[in-house]
């Protein structure tokens, strides 16, 4: 069996709740789960092939085990939760009117080219440090945290303003897609693979479905109660299949798959 490892920040919680569906689907993979909290996963070290957790970090998700993972005996890793500064790309682009562009907010003005620019250096400083950490191991493959679900465009709690503001562009979309292609033109300089995020779990170019929402929003709820940034099990799948046929050349077994939704694993 080809020996995987989903490696991350909590965004690998999506994949992990997604286990006994994957397990069913792709039995040809032993697939290991591994994750890290928020700061404990960024401050995390990389040392002699073990990944571990800082020694003073005491945050740890009840289905982790272990605090360090070796990674020699996993084939291919899938590295999960890198956000590839969207919100500090977000902000700027909501900061600023762009000089050929018609819409105008009153905000300073800057040509494309310099936006396309900056972001193309804040996108650079996360590359650098993917490599910096990682190194140039090839079975790596870096897939980027969800963006934030749909329902956070609208008024109240959990609100994504920059998102907003940059989508009420008639040229948001457009944005989404150079800062994507940067991404991709910046990984491929670095020699690390990079899977952006599915279309089909899309709303907008820069959003998530509501549908892969890991908890419904309550009518009333505060800020720290709304989490439109972490997804579901379905969405697990859905990048990990995505992953399978595109790195692994393979795709689920649909009798197994029938088998686990019968039992009602999950």
């Amino acid at each position: 069996m080809s020996k995987i490892l989903i490696l991350g920040s909590s965004h690998t919680g999506a994949f992990q709740t997604a286990r006994h569906r994957i397990a069913a689907a792709f039995p040809a993979l032993d697939v290991s789960y591994f994750g890290l909290p928020g700061s404990g996963f960024f401050n995390a070290t990389l040392t002699q092939g073990v990944f571990a957790a800082p020694e003073d970090y005491a945050r740890q998700f009840q289905w982790m085990e272990t605090r360090e993972i070796d990674l020699h005996p996993f084939e291919r890793v899938l590295l999960v939760g890198e956000r590839f500064a969207f919100g500090a790309v977000m902000r700027l682009l909501m900061g600023q009117d762009i000089l050929e562009e018609p819409q105008r907010t009153k905000r300073p003005l800057m040509s494309r080219a310099a936006m396309q620019e900056l972001i193309g250096a804040l996108v650079e400083q996360r590359v650098e440090a993917l490599l910096t950490k990682f190194g140039r191991d090839t079975r790596f493959t870096f897939v980027p945290a969800p963006y934030p679900l749909a329902r956070s465009l609208q008024s109240g709690p959990g609100q994504e303003k920059a998102l907003k503001s940059v989508l009420k562009r008639d040229t948001g979309a457009d944005w989404g897609r150079t800062y994507e292609a940067r991404i991709a033109s910046e990984m491929a300089a670095a020699g690390l693979d990079f899977l952006a995020q599915p279309r089909e779990t899309r709303d907008s170019y820069l959003t998530t479905q509501d549908r892969f929402a890991r908890q419904d929003a309550p009518e009333e709820a505060s800020e720290t109660q709304i989490d439109n940034r972490h997804m579901n099990d379905d969405y697990g799948w859905q990048v990990f299949c995505a992953y399978a046929a595109t790195r692994l050349e393979i795709r689920p077994e649909l009798e197994a798959l029938a088998d686990e939704t019968k039992t009602g694993s999950s």
